[in-house]
């Protein structure tokens, strides 16, 4: 790059500008330009500071006022605002100021120059047109004239060599390259060849070994398919030497590595696919298919994979995804990267972009490789190759090519085979003359090479039709000559002769045996391999063909003759002169490199062409742009695309197209005024007057919305709608002024047939009567006469869907053409109904869409679209049949061939029937407000997938219209995966409904989307619809001044020192204060609160002073519910403030409603917090142990009370499980206060912070048991616990208070917006994300909302200087759903090509070609340099300071000095472009970016971050939030609804001055009104009663169905029942209708308990109640009484390990674990390595993709992984978090199998659930080393100790020599060895003994075994007794490690580093007789120091001498479990 800005900087200035200005030599405007000039365009694009001449300024700022007149149409499409970020995404790109764009003076820019873009292009195009006229003929050349025509012949070509920069001389001595040289791994791309051509040779350095543009202008076939080839190596080994470790070196030169490297094994891996991805651009399909075979066939044995992207070839995603080298047409490419989420998801931003044929630049399809090269400039390299370019420094300065190293200029020297052409004008006027002159004379040229030498001839026509014709010409022409014989000889005849049977063309077979052949698409692909291979064999002389042989084929012969220029077009509606791009491919095939020294070419011409294409092919024609004519549609797909959101925008990107290049070089053909180039050298104001124009024009059709006055431009649903689909900017605007609801199928038919790409269809008089004919057989009426374009593109347009045959040539070119438009264009029109919420016209065009799609009509039978599959007579009399369709399903095969007489057609029809997508659908409705409707669809997939018809799945439309069926009030497209085609999809809607008065009935419609198959209808009826109750109102903020904390503290009625400050109030608190509830006493600890406060702020905010007095002052229950951000956190400091300033030696327990990671975060803040000091609190986290928690909560032995305060954290379902037994629990009966915060969760009913469970009954349970306590506490005269509790802002809170018994006074109901300050939120519709989450499509808006929140700070501060250090308010967080989008997001900004403004205020454009950037990259490596920073450090910050999220090049310094922080690369990628991505928890990376984050000088200003981040998190706020992406189950593809209410309520809590939230279109209105109204709360109680129900009923709280009505009165299950009656689908809210559902709930549950042996229903009428031993495992364990049925069900008496592991895994504990189609293959992979195989999911197959959708399945797989110690690192983070939770509930799952085992009697399976336990806490398998639960300990030093040291297990390490064990362990590193000797120390050694070694009793009676465990024998004795609990477990001791000698204080802590989370030691002390597999008394034991325990069973009834095994069993290691036998005899025997 420093040559190319030396160049540059040598023609800095003025004078380069104006040297810019010089017209290239065709316009006479001064001349070629030297290569000065040239540089200079290079230097433009380089170093463009984008500031006007510093004297000419004043002329470019007009003072005049513009009008702001947006045209009407702007407003007319309903959702034009879908796109709208509005204010707090509302952006401006290029220079940002309070008022718009301006200029380096600051003086705002206005464009006052109206530009008419109609009138521009037509004189630009008759300008460009008519540069040929002056064209001259090369030297040499001769002109014949003639009577009828004229022949000039041009020798060698007549091109001249070129000149200048770039130029290649004819003697250039470059040494040919062996390919030998080149790297080992590369070598296998080149086959046979041995060295590179001499151009190849040239390039080579370039392409192969640097990394710069670079463009190839060579003559046709020079070989430029090599260098394409070499380029793609490149990017290979770019990829291996940064992926793979090995090849190509990044430097330039002979760097090492780069020729003969060692090959690395292997190349390239599916895993890296994404790293490494190319794109080659061919302009026609036919070379598209050439290269893909071409490119495949030399990179297969690299590994590399080609695939076809077309309009013929598209392929599914992961198809795509594992592709390497996608070649494409540029029409197709530019649709794939106008989709964001398709780019992202089809085809991955390309590393490399290959332009095949840059020269398309000058046809009409230029401008699409325009737009394509302005997308890829700043994100791939690029590679153009064209034929000779007469201008290639301005095709080079547009592909950014540095002319000194990237542009090579080849002149007619390098063409393979010289090539000397005649051109043929034919001046003859009539038609038919000049008809048969073009045969005569293509005989004449033929005869003229055939005859006299025997050369081969190829002769070019334009129809497939004239192929055959002219090859009968020239057979007759050469018989009537007597010259038969020179077209083939006796050799080849034979050769012909023996092929010709196989033909069967029949005109070919007629024409072969003459040797001549013919060639075309429309050929078989047999006849065309067979001429191909004749021709190329020598056997035919002249063959016959279409340009199809020019682009597919590369068959060259001796000449060419192009039989006439004129082409018929369908596109132009008549007959259009040859483009060049075909006659350059055409002439190309002239000449055979192997047997010619020269090539002949012929052009036959009309006279009027002959100049074109003799200035073609002597290149004197400059390349043109042709984007103006396209600017409107390019700009709109811009926009849409999310890269141009303003006027300077679109400036800029204007700077990157070959339109500005050619305004910079050639002013005059683009309208550029005379004079603009001199005063504003960028034609920057002339860039923006046309963005404006175009704009002007767009906003007046809808197609966007642009703001005059803020110069901004935002896509409108219409303009994505044409973007998406291809569509012109006219046809869009005719759609939308020609659409209506009322469109019927002839009026949809007209207007497709109106379309604007149809406009050019002519009506030639020979085709009026077939038109007749045709419109005759159509079936849908055609108005008006058949000789208007519309007329005949509809006629066409049903007749090809009803496959009626045609006659004429230019008939069927007009249909194939008409056919290939118009499902595009119904698609479109299908669109805008949908966005109009049109019912009928979206169905009709949907219809329509399917019909010319599949060719056939929506009234003809479905099973059609499988084609042969069934005989026509089969299909004739399905159709006969008056049985409609869907009959069919509910019909046998046999029934089926009943009906049509025939068995076997029957079974065919029934497969085939069934083998059409087809969805059952259910619908469950839930109000959710008066006005919304909350509708939960089931899609159960019905019918037999077949990836052979169905591919990867098939999608289906989605459609909900009111009663009418007018209007659409919800549509989505869900695709239903192959792999998944068993399971039930969920769809989740939220829909407006009318109050007054309700609709009676919604309509569902579900039709598949690629195929015509019946639809499904279901009506939704509201007929019993019970709307609920209207909300009570929020709480008003109340007008008061906010409450100082001093104040706020102050004791009630203590006013004195009147008038004192603050901080003598202060003072005086220290002395004095108030006991709280309005108590007059004096406490010295006010002084701590206050200063607590103070740490944070001085003063209460409105509403925490508005709650204060309720919380403080009052003991009654308080409820507080306020937004996010409201300080809620700081009341729960006042309200623990007010419990200890009153009772200094209560309990409190918080409960974290948000889950575990909320449990440590508050637990630790208060914990180090003032107020923890205050009080002396002691500040403890229940952890889910019963025992272990009761004895934390419970007071010290022998005392009443604590000796100060406890604050307890628990989870929900901690505190659940263990206020179960509170009339067990007196510690759970005194607490003081219970604080629940974040209650909303008690509306959870799916995944939420706290798991994969629903949350919310479990917080009502424990709430309403808290209630029942606190009202039977004041019954008995004792203190009651007081509820506190705090949440979002919720319209239903006051329900919520009534259920917490809260008075009206405590309840404070806050509505979202009552945060001060304010928050402005935006929902902003991303239409791409309906395709599914991806980086790519939340990328644009994600960094338009950063752009606008930066432009309006800037303007608020008034700040215009540098950026340096970012001020706090900049800062951005982004929230996305899950890490690996997180990661890909993070990338994608990064990358985001654009540098910060001056000012620091925005995100700033790549303005004017990269000037900035390059001055920014300067300034980067100075500092860089000054920094001392590594050189890849430098250079990461040298490439990032032109990033749109830098900001400045100190900002690119400081972001690479972070970067070098981290370890992750990806990660310091994304921080070097100034993103941050929080890494999963526990990483290295983790401290070093919060530092990052947190350090307010850092440079590092964006975040992004998963949900669960920011619950982990309190810290991850920032002043702007972006939501992107609110889908509420992103990795689950069986379910698509929003994101929960909560879930966006914490994170626009997390904002502090704005929030945008990106969602789906379908989602944008329920996503609106949930941000809006606050949560709506319901209860899900009843989908869990069952279990509740058993937890109170083995409490004994409820012992009758009254009392289990009873206990539901508390809950807010009851309070909601009458609220919403429909949402809990009563039939009525009355107290019968109430009554009556609980009655039969309550029944329900119990008869379902009874079932499951978990309770017993007896007494009269069946009403008491009680609990049996499985429902009280199933309450103390906390699991389900589901699950231990299950495991009384499966466990026998032989069960082991294995089986149970099985069992285990099948719990209904498991069945919420999310499934992700991103996890199949990891699970694949752990289902192969497994130890307990699971042989269908190994299997291939869709069954082995279903099993693996199992949660159990995928539980089972986690859980051996566990076993196996599979690092989390090779699961993911996702995968790994899950393992841990799926491990801890298996830990507790197998304690409630002993007890359910215990409870059967077996000991077998008892003991192999111990041993279970023992393996998952320690994570081991069966025949693993016991040494291995050591930490630091690997198998590898396991296997020495028991080898060579006989060591097996920890014993016999603890008892080695001390010197072997060292030697042992001296591999082990000093914290490793140090950990192992404390775990050897930890060990627990028990000692156990019997009272007695034998008894004797009675058959049944109680027997009695006294056992005595000591642990640690040898240290000091105690008498402390162990701790049992009873049945399932009892009260354990304080957790705690116990010392390293001597007896444990308290129940130790179990060393295992594996188990997530920490646990107590446990024991089992177990009496079984192994003869008999009796299990007789198992015990649960926790151990200190020793105990005596007492083992009391009954004694076998079997008389005789029973040997009984006593054991000890541990519950957390292996292989300390000990066994002591006692006699036992029974009866006398």
């Amino acid at each position: 790059m420093a040559d190319w800005r030396g160049a540059g900087e040598a023609a800095a200035g003025p004078d380069a500008g104006e040297d810019l200005g010089r017209g290239d030599g065709e316009e006479g405007d001064g001349g070629v330009a030297d290569a000065d000039g040239l540089d200079g365009v290079a230097f433009q694009f380089d170093e463009e500071s984008g500031e006007e001449a510093d004297g000419d300024a004043d002329e470019v700022v007009e003072d005049a006022e513009e009008s702001d007149d947006d045209a009407a149409g702007v407003a007319a499409d309903p959702a034009a605002d879908d796109n709208d970020v509005g204010d707090a995404a509302r952006g401006a790109n290029g220079d940002v100021s309070a008022g718009g764009a301006t200029d380096v003076d600051g003086v705002p820019l206005r464009i006052v120059r109206a530009v008419d873009l109609d009138n521009l292009t037509a004189a630009a195009t008759r300008q460009m047109d008519g540069a040929a006229d002056d064209v001259a003929l090369p030297p040499g050349s001769v002109h014949t004239p003639g009577r009828e025509y004229d022949t000039w012949s041009v020798p060698h070509g007549g091109a001249a060599a070129p000149t200048g920069v770039g130029a290649v001389s004819d003697d250039d001595p470059v040494p040919l390259v062996p390919v030998a040289d080149l790297p080992a791994w590369a070598v296998p791309a080149f086959g046979d060849t041995r060295s590179l051509n001499r151009m190849q040779s040239r390039v080579f350095p370039a392409v192969f070994e640097g990394e710069d543009n670079v463009l190839v202008s060579a003559p046709t076939g020079a070989g430029k398919t090599t260098v394409a080839l070499l380029a793609i190596l490149r990017e290979t080994g770019r990829f291996l030497g940064t992926g793979a470790g090995g090849g190509v070196s990044d430097g330039e030169g002979d760097a090492a590595g780069v020729r003969g490297s060692a090959p690395p094994p292997p190349l390239v891996s599916s895993a890296g696919v994404a790293a490494f991805k190319a794109v080659y651009i061919a302009p026609m399909k036919a070379l598209v298919a050439e290269v893909v075979a071409n490119l495949s066939a030399k990179l297969e044995p690299l590994g590399l994979t080609v695939a076809e992207l077309t309009g013929d070839a598209t392929l599914s995603r992961s198809a795509a995804a594992a592709t390497h080298v996608l070649v494409a047409t540029p029409e197709k490419w530019d649709v794939i990267t106008r989709k964001a989420a398709g780019r992202g998801a089809v085809a991955p931003t390309p590393r490399l972009l290959i332009l095949d044929e840059v020269h398309l630049l000058a046809d009409g399809r230029g401008a699409v490789l325009e737009v394509l090269v302005a997308r890829a400039l700043a994100t791939a390299r690029i590679v153009g190759l064209s034929a000779t370019l007469p201008n290639a420094a301005d095709v080079a300065a547009f592909l950014r090519v540095p002319p000194s190293r990237g542009l090579f200029v080849f002149g007619p020297a390098y063409r393979p085979v010289a090539l000397a052409t005649t051109y043929v004008g034919i001046t003859a006027g009539k038609p038919l003359r000049r008809h048969a002159l073009l045969n005569e004379l293509a005989w004449e040229h033929v005869r003229g090479y055939v005859i006299p030498d025997g050369h081969q001839v190829l002769v070019f026509v334009h129809s497939r039709k004239d192929t055959a014709a002219t090859a009968r010409y020239l057979r007759e022409a050469a018989a009537a000559a007597g010259r038969l014989d020179a077209f083939i000889d006796a050799t080849a005849s034979e050769v012909v002769e023996a092929e010709v049977e196989g033909v069967t063309t029949e005109a070919l077979a007629e024409l072969l045996p003459s040797g001549i052949g013919i060639h075309h698409a429309g050929l078989p692909r047999g006849d065309r391999a067979l001429v191909e291979a004749l021709f190329a064999d020598g056997h035919l002389r002249v063959l016959v063909c279409t340009a199809t042989l020019a682009w597919g084929v590369n068959l060259p012969a001796r000449a060419v003759v192009i039989k006439g220029t004129d082409v018929y077009s369908a596109d132009a509606g008549g007959w259009v002169p040859l483009s060049p791009l075909d006659v350059t491919q055409m002439m190309g095939r002239a000449g055979r490199p192997q047997y010619d020294t020269r090539g002949e070419g012929v052009i036959i011409t009309s006279r009027a062409h002959v100049r074109r294409y003799l200035a073609l092919l002597t290149d004197q024609l400059p390349v043109e742009s042709r984007l103006l004519a396209a600017l409107p549609d390019a700009l709109s797909a811009e926009v849409c695309l999310g890269g141009v959101a303003t006027i300077d925008d679109g400036a800029a990107w204007l700077a990157r197209t070959f339109l500005y290049v050619r305004m910079l070089r050639c002013p005059d053909p683009y309208g550029v005024p005379p004079g603009d180039l001199v005063r504003d050298p960028t034609l920057r104001r002339r860039r923006r007057e046309l963005v404006a124009a175009a704009a002007t024009v767009l906003a007046a059709t809808g197609l966007l919305r642009f703001d005059r006055a803020a110069r901004t431009l935002r896509g409108t649903a219409l303009g994505r709608i044409a973007a998406g689909h291809y569509v012109t900017w006219r046809t869009a605007a005719a759609y939308a002024a020609g659409a209506a609801a009322t469109t019927g199928d002839a009026d949809l038919l007209r207007l497709v047939a109106g379309s604007v790409e149809f406009s050019s269809m002519r009506v030639r008089g020979e085709e009026a009567l077939e038109l007749t004919r045709l419109a005759e057989r159509v079936p849908l009426p055609v108005r008006g006469e058949l000789t208007t374009p519309a007329a005949k593109v509809a006629v066409l347009l049903q007749a090809y869907v009803s496959r009626l045959p045609l006659a004429g040539l230019a008939l069927g070119a007009d249909m194939v053409y008409v056919s290939q438009s118009a499902a595009r264009l119904v698609r479109a029109i299908f669109h805008v109904a949908r966005s109009r919420r049109w019912a009928a016209l979206a169905a009709r065009a949907h219809s329509l869409a399917l019909s010319l799609s599949q060719r056939q009509w929506a009234s003809q039978s479905a099973l059609r679209q499988f084609g042969s599959a069934l005989s026509a007579d089969t299909l004739r009399r399905v159709e006969r049949k008056d049985v409609p369709l869907e009959r069919y399903y509910d019909l046998s095969a046999a029934e089926v061939g009943e009906l049509l007489r025939d068995p076997a057609a029957g079974r065919r029809v029934h497969k085939l029937v069934h083998a059409l997508p087809h969805v059952e659908v259910d619908a469950k409705v839930a109000p959710l407000t008066r006005g919304r409707l909350q509708v939960e669809l089931t899609l159960t997939p019905d019918w037999a997938y077949d990836p052979a018809v169905h591919g990867a799945g098939e999608a289906f439309w989605v459609w909900v219209t009111d009663g009418d069926g007018e209007v659409l009030l919800h549509s989505e497209l869900v695709y239903i995966r192959g792999s998944l085609a068993s399971e039930a999809h969920i769809l989740t809607l939220e829909l407006p409904l009318a109050e007054a008065p309700p609709p009676a009935v919604y309509f569902v419609r579900v039709v598949a989307d690629g195929w015509i198959a019946p639809a499904v209808t279901l009506p939704v009826s509201f007929r019993r619809l019970v709307l609920p109750d209207r909300f009570r109102p929020y709480t008003s903020v109340a007008d008061r001044l906010p409450l100082s904390v001093v104040e706020a503290f102050t004791p009630l009625g203590d006013d004195e020192g009147g008038d004192e400050d603050g901080a003598a109030k202060r003072s005086r608190l220290a002395n004095g204060g108030p006991a709280t509830g309005g108590g007059g006493g004096r406490d010295p600890r006010l002084a701590g609160v206050v200063d607590h406060f103070h740490d944070s702020f001085t003063v209460f905010n409105p509403l925490q002073s508005q709650a204060f007095d309720a919380l403080f002052h009052s003991p009654e229950n308080a409820l507080v519910m306020a937004p996010g951000g409201a300080g809620r956190n700081a009341l729960v400091d006042v309200a623990l403030a007010a419990l200890f300033l009153a009772r200094p030696t209560a309990v409190a327990v918080i409960v974290e409603c948000a889950g575990a990671p909320a449990v440590a975060r508050w637990a630790a803040a208060l914990a180090a917090s003032r107020l923890a000091a205050t009080f002396a609190l002691s500040v403890i986290t229940l952890t889910g142990d019963a025992a272990a928690d009761a004895r934390a909560l419970a007071p010290p032995p022998g005392a009443k009370t604590h000796p100060s305060g406890v604050v307890a954290f628990a989870a929900p379902a901690t505190w659940d499980a263990l206020s179960r037994r509170w009339k067990q629990r007196r510690a759970v009966r005194t607490v003081g206060l219970l604080l629940l915060r974040d209650v909303h969760f008690v509306g959870a009913t799916g995944p939420s912070p706290a798991g994969a469970a629903p949350i919310g009954p479990v917080i009502e349970a424990l709430a309403s048991r808290a209630r029942y306590m606190a009202a039977e506490a004041a019954a008995k005269g004792r203190p009651p616990t007081r509820l506190v509790a705090l949440g979002e802002a919720s319209a239903n809170a006051h329900d919520v208070g009534d259920w917490l018994g809260v008075p009206p006074g405590g309840v404070f109901s806050f509505a979202p917006g009552a945060r001060t300050p304010g928050v402005a939120v935006d929902v902003v519709a991303v239409p791409a994300l309906a395709e599914g989450l991806a980086a790519d499509a939340l990328a644009p808006p994600t960094l338009r909302a950063i752009r606008s929140y930066r432009a309006d700070a800037v303007a608020a501060r008034g700040s215009g200087g540098p950026l340096g250090a970012p001020p706090p308010h900049d800062k951005v967080l982004v929230l996305v759903p899950t890490r690996p989008l997180a990661r890909a997001l993070a990338a994608e900004l990064a990358a985001a090509p654009s540098i910060a403004a001056d000012d620091g205020g925005g995100v700033d454009a790549d303005v004017d070609g990269g000037g900035r950037v390059a001055a920014a990259a300067r300034e980067a490596a100075d500092r860089a340099a000054v920094a001392g920073l590594a050189p890849a450090a430098a250079a990461a910050a040298t490439a990032a300071a032109g990033r749109a999220l830098v900001g400045s090049a100190a900002a690119a310094v400081g972001l690479a000095a972070v970067a070098r922080t981290l370890r992750s690369r990806p990660a310091a990628a994304a921080v070097s472009g100034g993103v941050l991505v929080t890494p999963p928890p526990g990483d290295a990376d983790a401290a070093a970016v919060a530092a990052a984050w947190a350090d307010p000088a850092s440079p590092a200003r964006l975040l992004i971050a998963t949900p669960d981040d920011a619950w982990a998190d309190a810290s991850l706020r920032a002043p702007l939030v972006i939501v992107a992406g609110t889908d509420g189950a992103p990795d689950d593809a069986r379910r698509a609804e929003a994101a929960p209410g909560w879930a966006l309520a914490h994170a626009l809590g997390r904002a502090s001055a704005a929030a945008v939230l990106l969602t789906d279109e379908a989602r944008r209105e329920a996503v609106a009104a949930a941000a809006s109204r606050g949560l709506v709360l319901e209860s899900g109680l009843d989908a869990v009663l069952v279990e509740q129900l058993n937890a109170e009923v083995a409490a004994r709280v409820v012992e009758s169905k009254q009392d289990a009505l009873d206990y539901l009165t508390w809950t807010f299950f009851y309070r909601r029942l009458p609220r919403n009656a429909t949402y809990y689908a009563l039939a009525g809210a009355g107290h019968a209708a109430i009554s009556e559902h609980l009655s039969v709930a309550v029944e329900g549950a119990l008869a379902e308990l009874e079932a499951a042996r978990c309770v017993a229903v007896e007494g009269d009428d069946d009403a008491a109640l009680g609990p049996l031993n499985l429902g009280m495992v199933a309450a103390f364990y906390y699991v389900s009484p589901a699950t231990v049925e299950l495991f009384a069900a499966s466990v026998g008496p032989r069960t082991r390990v294995r089986g149970l592991l099985e069992i285990v895994a099948a719990a209904a504990e498991f069945a919420d674990l999310p499934i992700r189609q991103t996890d199949a293959p990891v699970l694949r992979r752990l289902a192969a390595h497994a130890v307990v195989p699971l042989a269908a999911v190994t299997a291939d197959g869709a069954d082995a993709d279903a099993r693996l959708a199992d949660p159990h399945v995928k539980a089972q797989l986690l859980w051996q992984s566990h076993l196996a110690r599979l690092p989390a690192g090779r699961l993911g983070p996702a995968l790994a978090a899950e393992r841990a939770g799926v491990v801890a509930r298996a830990e507790r799952l197998l304690g409630a199998a002993v007890d359910v085992v215990a409870s059967a009697g077996t000991l077998l399976p008892a003991l192999a659930a111990m041993e279970l336990v023992q393996l998952t806490v320690q994570a081991l398998w069966l025949r693993s080393s016991p040494l291995l639960q050591l930490p630091g300990m690997d198998a590898a030093t396991a296997g020495v100790l028991a080898d060579r040291y006989g060591v097996s297990d920890v014993f016999d390490l603890i008892d080695m020599d001390e010197a072997d064990r060292s030697a042992a362990l001296g591999g082990l590193g000093g914290g490793d060895l140090r950990s192992l000797a404390a775990a050897c120390n930890a060990f627990p050694n028990v000692e156990l003994s019997l009272e007695a070694a034998e008894g004797e009793g009675a058959p049944g009676e109680a027997v009695t075994i006294n056992v005595r465990l000591v642990r640690d024998a040898d240290g000091d004795d105690g008498d402390d007794d162990g701790e049992d609990g009873d049945g399932g477990g009892g009260d354990g001791g304080d957790g705690g490690r116990r010392p390293r000698s001597g007896a444990p204080a308290v129940v130790p802590t179990a060393v295992a580093p594996h188990f997530p989370g920490s646990r107590l030691e446990g024991w089992w002390l177990v009496v079984g007789e192994e003869a008999t597999n009796a299990l007789l008394a198992v015990k649960r034991v926790w151990l200190k120091a020793e105990a005596t325990q007492a083992l009391v069973f009954p004694a076998p009834v079997s008389p005789g001498v029973h040997l009984l095994d006593v054991s000890l069993m541990s519950d957390s290691y292996v292989q300390c479990d000990q066994v002591e036998r006692y006699t036992l005899t029974v009866g006398g025997a």
